[in-house]
């Protein structure tokens, strides 16, 4: 989330700068959650956080953080509803970077990471080609 918004400023830098421009190619991978997943994710999270970054007014009780201004403000609607214009807002920023740079920036579904042929396709785009993927590793899993 936090880089999103640099990159027409790094694609810009890199193509200024010919040592860059030379010997490094950027590439920018965007994965992209289900919406309603995100959503719950994220009222779980402000809850357990006790904040709210998504809006200007608080509730009564819930803390300011010195994160909050990192994140755009929608207010007038719910904290459900402020996080989904967030989630849209940011894909659609996102897709814009994939139109502008699409040799540099690709966003590909999360459920990617969980097959060989996904995160092939993955590596493929970020120049890593015959590699070897195992995508059967879960953390915390039981044994």
């Amino acid at each position: 989330m936090y880089y999103l918004p640099y990159i027409p400023l790094l694609m810009k830098s890199h193509e200024l700068v010919p040592f860059i421009n030379r010997n490094y190619v950027l590439k920018f991978v965007i994965l992209q959650r289900d919406r309603g997943t995100v959503v719950k994710s994220y009222l779980k999270h402000f809850a357990r956080q006790n904040n709210n970054p998504l809006q200007t007014e608080k509730a009564e009780g819930v803390k300011v953080d010195h994160w909050d201004e990192c994140f755009p403000k929608y207010d007038g609607v719910t904290l459900e509803e402020a996080i989904g214009l967030f989630y849209d807002d940011y894909y659609a920023y996102a897709e814009k970077m994939v139109e502008a740079f699409p040799e540099n920036v690709a966003m590909f579904p999360t459920e990617d990471l969980n097959s060989v042929a996904g995160v092939s396709k993955i590596l493929e785009f970020v120049g890593i080609t015959e590699p070897r993927v195992v995508t059967e590793l879960r953390k915390n899993a039981s044994q």
